[in-house]
């Protein structure tokens, strides 16, 4: 995928000679630019001295750990340490007024067909955000029969990286990315709801699904068996 769809020439796999394999693929410069996606600290911090001098870090993953890093060393590289949260609030009201402009279009054409709109977001309670400015985006006079038609559903989606007991901060071991947990509550139509994906099971429901509800799960909430 790196070659097909991004174009790599060629690749370095993570371990205790990744430091030494960059420095020889770079003439010893390091790479201009550095994305870091990985959600772990040790991970993250390891990428400073993968960054060029006058080059960029960007740390794509939010963890609640410290990240910690040679001051010296930075201002050495007058290197920029970057975060992203993949998207601005521009792209999001963008997509709020597309699912609007979908809902009415849903209506209008009659389609009373169950419908519940999922936010993959780890965010506690991120689909009821989204529901608040698809909800903005909708006429007056469209709101009531959203509210009758639409499900808007909160959930959890991520994956828990465990911690590592190796010297190499990065080696990373990631759970099996099988749960998808879900406020079951919120589900339109949900006496006649049938989840369209294979292989499903359905447990009880969460109130407030996020990631340290994930974190401590004891099969309390429905989750989806992928």
């Amino acid at each position: 995928m790196a070659v097909d769809r991004f174009g790599f020439s060629s690749s370095i796999v993570a371990g205790e000679g990744a430091a030494d394999a960059v420095r020889a693929m770079t003439g010893g410069d390091g790479f201009d630019v550095v994305f870091d996606a990985t959600g772990y600290g040790p991970s993250m911090e390891k990428a400073f001295g993968f960054v060029a001098h006058g080059g960029a870090l960007v740390l794509v993953s939010v963890v609640k750990d410290d990240i910690r890093f040679s001051d010296p060393e930075f201002h050495k590289r007058e290197m920029m340490v970057i975060g992203s949260r993949n998207a601005t609030r521009v792209d999001f009201e963008h997509v709020a007024d597309s699912i609007a402009k979908g809902l009415v279009l849903r209506h209008q054409q009659g389609n009373v067909q169950p419908l519940n709109i999922i936010a993959c977001e780890n965010m506690v309670r991120g689909t009821s955000q989204l529901k608040q400015h698809v909800f903005a985006a909708l006429p007056q006079d469209e709101q009531a029969w959203v509210e009758q038609h639409v499900g808007f559903v909160d959930s959890a989606v991520d994956r828990i990286v465990p911690p590592a007991d190796s010297s190499d901060p990065l080696e990373v071991t990631v759970e099996t990315f099988s749960e998808w947990i879900v406020d079951q509550t919120q589900f339109w139509s949900l006496r006649n709801y049938h989840c369209p994906l294979d292989h499903v099971s359905q447990f009880t429901n969460v109130a407030c699904p996020c990631v340290s509800e994930k974190q401590s799960l004891n099969i309390r909430s429905q989750a989806f068996k992928l």
